[in-house]
């Protein structure tokens, strides 16, 4: 126990030392995760607030979670009010479609105006890279089902000839803005498709998003014509479209063909997520000679590529060899974070071999190792905060975010509190943001 304390007291005056000389992204992110793992009570809005006047509303905004249920009501509270004081424009309508689930329709509207008047833009950098497509989806979620279709209508009619039925069924499945109507006219538009002049590809994409959505009658037609066709690659794509009504035989020959693909090529498998729809309805034997395949690629590139789509299909022992060969080459100078794609398959002791040496990965292990029981966990991340001094202040930061959940539960709530109430009273020596070009 004194050991604990000892750590933890090492990790307080670490963090509050390397706060003033991290980057202004470092800080946020953990002042995001302060609010988050903080209790109901005035701390969290206290911060909140904070965040509002040594940096902005805006940036407060961009620190909301998807889910509110994250943050206190206090937080939240915070936040709504510094949008509602906006003045009307794009950080206004960016804070109205993060916060969407607690505002009243007219301002719903507000926030749906500016993204159909290109206000809000589809792609917006400010603390981040974020994009508006997912507001827009949480905004239509919440709002009534015709400014779905007023937003179809208005890209359509901007788009002109582009926007055809191969894009109205993308931007339909990407939005939610399906209807019974809609799945209808397609369809009898899809029925009347050409291939585009230059493209071989003979089967309308749309039929891809409508494959879910179609009829016994309508699923049997499109398969008639899809099992018709003599080009491998084009049929097995399109086959994939209706991967619950393929025979097991189809399922093999897919799984054999992008196989081959992976061998001969240096690409990607070539039908990605898709093909992975079909790997339960094939023999154990079929998944084990795509490993091998996989496995045996010139590069971590074009291993890493393949091997984690087969992950959660794999017996013990080729799973085993996987992780072996995913987390040998994230040791490389090259890689870095390839260890994620395993990490939740890792067992205490290989977290425990990996962690000293995960670079970029280190994040997913910790995410991983805060699974584990408490006996097994606390040694390992135990360990991080011995070694927390010698980072650099950047670092320093982001592993005390990274272990904030753990640190909250051994302390009581006591080091979040400690570094909540820091950060408020020295408000004006955090980093300065980025100037911006």
């Amino acid at each position: 126990m004194a050991n604990a304390r000892t750590n933890l007291d090492r990790a307080l005056k670490a963090v509050l030392r390397a706060v003033p000389r991290a980057d202004y992204s470092a800080c946020l992110t953990l002042i995001r995760s302060l609010i988050e793992g903080l209790p109901e009570g005035p701390l969290a809005a206290e911060l909140a607030s904070c965040v509002a006047r040594r940096y902005s509303a805006e940036v407060l905004v961009e620190l909301c979670p998807r889910d509110l249920g994250r943050w206190s009501a206090g937080a939240v509270a915070v936040a709504l009010d510094a949008v509602r004081a906006m003045p009307r424009g794009k950080a206004r309508a960016r804070g109205l479609c993060l916060l969407v689930d607690r505002i009243e329709l007219a301002e719903k509207r507000e926030a749906f105006e500016a993204v159909l008047d290109g206000t809000l833009p589809t792609i917006e950098y400010q603390v981040v890279a974020v994009s508006t497509e997912g507001d827009l989806v949480r905004l239509l979620e919440l709002s009534p089902a015709s400014w779905g279709e007023e937003w179809l209508e208005r890209k359509r009619a901007a788009l002109g000839p582009q926007a055809g039925i191969d894009w109205e069924g993308r931007h339909r499945s990407r939005f939610g803005t399906w209807s019974a109507q809609a799945v209808e006219r397609l369809w009898a538009e899809s029925l009347k498709h050409q291939p585009r002049p230059g493209y071989s590809f003979p089967f309308p994409y749309v039929w891809g998003p409508l494959a879910p959505r179609l009829n016994a009658d309508q699923v049997e037609f499109a398969l008639s014509r899809i099992r018709a066709c003599a080009d491998d690659s084009a049929r097995n794509c399109a086959l994939l479209w209706f991967s619950a009504h393929l025979t097991d035989r189809e399922c093999l020959d897919i799984v054999r063909y992008a196989r081959e693909a992976v061998r001969r090529s240096h690409k990607r498998l070539e039908f990605d997520r898709g093909v992975v729809e079909v790997f339960g309805r094939v023999p154990r034997s079929e998944i084990h000679a795509f490993f091998e395949v996989a496995v045996a690629k010139g590069t971590a590139y074009e291993r890493y590529s393949v091997l984690p789509l087969l992950l959660p299909f794999l017996d013990a022992d080729d799973l085993q060899a996987a992780i072996e060969r995913i987390a040998a080459d994230s040791q490389s100078p090259e890689n870095g974070n390839e260890i994620c794609a395993v990490a939740r398959f890792l067992t205490p002791s290989q977290v425990a071999k990996y962690l000293p040496r995960a670079g970029k990965g280190e994040p997913c292990l910790i995410r991983r190792a805060l699974e584990f029981t408490p006996d097994e966990r606390d040694g390992l991340l135990s360990s991080l905060l011995d070694t927390l001094g010698r980072k650099r202040p950047n670092r320093q930061v982001s592993r005390v975010s990274e272990l904030l959940p753990w640190l909250n539960e051994i302390s009581r709530g006591e080091l979040p509190r400690d570094i909540a109430q820091w950060i408020e009273s020295n408000a004006a020596i955090l980093p300065s943001p980025p100037r911006r070009r």
